[in-house]
This record gives C-alpha cells, structure tokens and sequence, in this order.
C-alpha cells in the first residue's frame, strides 16, 4: 500500500476521535468546509419554513376541500328538494289522470247506459212497426180478399140478372 493510501486511512479513522475530542480542530475542519454546506440554523431554519409551507398548503387545501363537500352538499339537497317537488308534481298529475279516468268511466257508463236506452226504444219501435206492418198486410189482404168477394157477387148478380 502506498504512503497516501495509508495515510487516507489513518485520517479516516482517527478524524472522527480528533473532531470529538479537540474544539479547535473542528472548528477548523468547519471552516475549511463551511463553504460547501449550508449552517445548522439556516438548514434548520429552511426546513421548519418548508414544514410551514405545507402546513398552511395542507389547510388551504383542508379548506378547499371544505369548501367543495359544503358545495356538493348543497347541490345533493338542491337535487333531492328538486326530486321531491318532481315526485309532488307527478303525484298530483298521477292523482288528477285518475279522477280524469274515473270521470271519463262514468260518462262512458252514462252514454252506455243512454245507447242501450235508445237501442231498447228503437227495438221497441221496430216492434210496433212490424205489428203494425203485419197488421197492414192483414187489412191489405182483407181488403183483397173483400175486393175478390165483391168482384164474385158482383159478376153473380150480372149472372144472374143477365148482364153478361
């Protein structure tokens, strides 16, 4: 092992005791390196303000997200009260259609019931028509009959009393 090697590993083996044990030494060795690290309170100072940062972003966003369920919250009850008057509405729409229906079947009853009234007239008048049609034939043949009748006694007298 070469000189400089060696001497690597000695530093890196009794830097660590000389640090702990002489102050004037590390304050040195900090000098010397102070340059390429940043100070203990302005690390420190940086991370408390980074952990401050997200804090004051996790409660704006805590309240955002506040902000958003009250909005939702109001829109699902603005929904449901708009259900709710939407069932009202179709309740009393589906209400009225059955009154409508139920009225509408009651005048379909009465106008039935006057149909079949009328239709009983016109049977009834049917009826008396032909009696009264068969009544006319009867007289017609009667009449036919007489005129048969008439026309016999008739052509008997001219018979009779020579006219022909």
């Amino acid at each position: 092992m070469s000189t400089l090697e060696s001497l690597k590993e000695t530093v890196k083996r009794e830097l660590p005791v000389w640090l702990e044990s002489d102050p004037a030494f590390r304050k040195a060795i900090l000098a010397l390196t102070n340059h390429r690290y940043s100070p203990r309170a302005e690390t420190s100072d940086w991370f408390h303000q980074t952990l401050e940062e997200m804090r004051r972003e996790r409660e704006r966003q805590d309240a955002l997200w506040r902000k958003n369920d009250e909005r939702l919250e109001r829109e699902r009850l603005e929904a449901d009260r708009k259900w709710e008057e939407q069932n009202r509405k179709w309740d009393a729409n589906q209400a009225e259609l059955a009154a409508l229906r139920l009225e509408q079947s009651s005048k379909w009853e009465e106008q039935n019931r006057k149909w079949e009234e009328q239709n009983r007239k016109w049977e009834e008048q049917n009826r008396k028509w032909d009696a009264n049609q068969a009544e006319l034939k009867a007289l017609h043949q009667e009449s036919l009959a007489l005129g048969k009748r008439i026309d016999r006694s008739i052509g008997a007298l001219g018979a009779r009393w020579g006219l022909r």
